[in-house]
């Protein structure tokens, strides 16, 4: 339900909601880039990378969606966690603690963040790459296959 929550807000919003999203992660990536922990800028880095493929990749290709929602709404979510931690660790008040920072770079160097994107760019979601149903229905005859009809 959650994926499909998210299209229909993409839809409703003609976009508006992605363009939102894109700016405010792109923003924040932006002030982490100016970090002066490696490990910030590195990982600002990646966030704001994600957040640009990912919005590129659902402008590019809109008709797909249902078949990526689940993947794209875990992508959205986990590159908008990722930001929100990067924004903790450009805080004004001092410098991040190590913790935060240490939360930071597992949360963006040992995951992927956007698996919405990394599956298709393996061509998970193309015609030929989404073998779930062929997978399924190995061995059954088509004419055979029944549809209750009810």
């Amino acid at each position: 339900m959650l994926s499909l929550d998210v299209l229909r807000a993409l839809r409703k919003s003609n976009g508006e909601c992605l363009s939102a999203f894109r700016s405010f992660v792109s923003s924040v990536a932006t002030l982490g880039r100016s970090a002066r922990d490696k490990r910030v800028r590195k990982s600002a880095e990646i966030v704001g990378a994600c957040a640009d493929r990912l919005t590129k990749l659902v402008v590019s290709d809109p008709e797909k969606l249902e078949l990526r929602g689940r993947d794209l709404a875990f992508s959205l979510a986990q590159v908008y966690a990722g930001a929100l931690l990067v924004e903790q660790c450009c805080t004004p008040k001092g410098s991040p603690s190590d913790g935060d920072v240490r939360t930071l770079w597992q949360w963006t160097v040992e995951r992927d963040l956007a698996p919405f994107v990394t599956r298709a760019e393996r061509g998970a979601y193309d015609a030929d790459g989404n073998a779930t149903a062929a997978f399924v229905y190995d061995g059954y005859d088509e004419e055979n296959l029944r549809r209750d009809e009810a």
